[in-house]
């Protein structure tokens, strides 16, 4: 049996004719939630909720570190962490000595001139190292660890950990930027 042609284009103007009359889509409506009830614990006026430090800023320095800083030590600064999995500590003392010890005990020594321990006395002595915070921590994997225990203005032994990627003041920068330097000077 053929089809004739009209009766095909009969067939597509209905089917258009129909389209044509309806124009509106149905609209859905967005089902409406009713709020969810909270509960809400209120802490006491003596209770206050501490930070919990990363378990990698918890093995900073030997216990007691900070206590016993020698007189002959001017700074204790160690860099951990990474892809690598780097653990070092530098000991530098007041007369120029550095000693690095690296992952697995491994120990390097070397000596630097007066002038570059002087810098980084002075960087300690300012004001800046007794106000910085005990911790500037950060979140992410792979993040480098620094430590810095030295004296602060007023003699005490005084411990600051931070990590990459922490929000830090300038001068916190700069002095690992400094202490990085002398670390590249124990080969």
């Amino acid at each position: 049996m053929k089809l004739s042609t009209g009766f095909f284009c009969a067939c597509i103007l209905f089917c258009i004719a129909l389209s044509a009359c309806n124009t509106t889509a149905p609209t859905l409506q967005a089902p409406t939630l009713a709020p969810i009830a909270t509960q809400t614990r209120t802490l006491a006026p003596t209770q206050t909720p501490l930070p919990k430090p990363s378990p990698a800023l918890t093995q900073d320095l030997p216990k007691g570190a900070s206590d016993a800083l020698d007189d002959d030590v001017l700074v204790i600064y160690r860099k951990h962490g990474g892809i690598a999995g780097i653990d070092e500590t530098l000991v530098v003392h007041q007369g120029g000595l550095l000693e690095l010890t690296q992952r697995g005990g491994a120990k390097k020594s070397a000596h630097v001139d007066e002038p570059q321990i002087q810098i980084v006395r002075r960087m300690l002595e300012q004001k800046d190292f007794s106000e910085l915070d005990e911790l500037y921590q950060a979140a992410g994997a792979d993040l480098f660890v620094y430590v810095i225990t030295a004296r602060d203005s007023s003699g005490k032994p005084k411990t600051v950990t931070t990590m990459d990627a922490a929000n830090t003041p300038p001068y916190l920068g700069q002095l690992i930027a400094m202490l990085n330097q002398l670390r590249a000077q124990v080969k």
